[in-house]
């Protein structure tokens, strides 16, 4: 999976650290070819 960069920086809109999270999630796919981001809100059921 190709990491698109415009992609995620337009799902994250307004996030105070966008950018530093775009550079983040770059590194980790270069280092994880396989690994898919996603904004979605996880809780957690205890």
């Amino acid at each position: 999976m190709e990491f698109d960069c415009e992609g995620v920086r337009r799902l994250l809109g307004k996030y105070k650290f966008r950018d530093l999270t775009v550079e983040e999630l770059k590194n980790v796919s270069v280092s994880f070819p396989h690994f898919r981001y996603s904004v979605d809100t996880y809780e957690l059921a205890m």
